[in-house]
């Protein structure tokens, strides 16, 4: 029974872990289009929300270990601005390269707002962050 058990529980964590990240992109496919992004087909809409997902997981996880360097209070208020600034400057950049996506001005600024404010809820619920605000 050991014998499938290990195997058993890494395919599970896999498929778990995959199951998350398909959530998170229906998740941010519907915010986008509740805001007017128009694309040609979803596979480029697809690759939009990946691209963005990496590359701002990697720039707001920069942006928190600079906040908690050099900020000495109001952690959530700068971790709130700087999450909100880099989904808005990477969203609009990313859709004015791709000519397959375009999203209206104010479809970004709404996405922005709502991603930094769910971002802040999720982290409101950490104790490191309850305990410094």
């Amino acid at each position: 029974m050991k014998k499938f058990g290990i195997p058993l529980g890494i395919v599970l964590i896999i498929l778990l872990f995959i199951g998350i990240i398909c959530i998170a992109i229906a998740a941010e496919v519907g915010i986008l289009l509740l805001v007017g992004i128009e694309f040609e087909n979803w596979k480029y809409l697809v690759g939009f929300i990946i691209l963005y997902g990496i590359i701002e997981f990697a720039l707001v996880m920069v942006s928190d270990v600079l906040i908690e360097l050099k900020s000495e209070q109001l952690h959530r208020f700068h971790q709130y601005f700087a999450h909100m600034f880099i989904s808005f400057t990477l969203l609009m950049t990313i859709s004015l390269l791709m000519e397959s996506i375009y999203l209206p001005l104010y479809g970004g600024i709404v996405f922005a707002i709502g991603t930094a404010t769910l971002y802040l809820l999720f982290n409101s619920g950490s104790k490191k962050g309850r305990a410094e605000s």
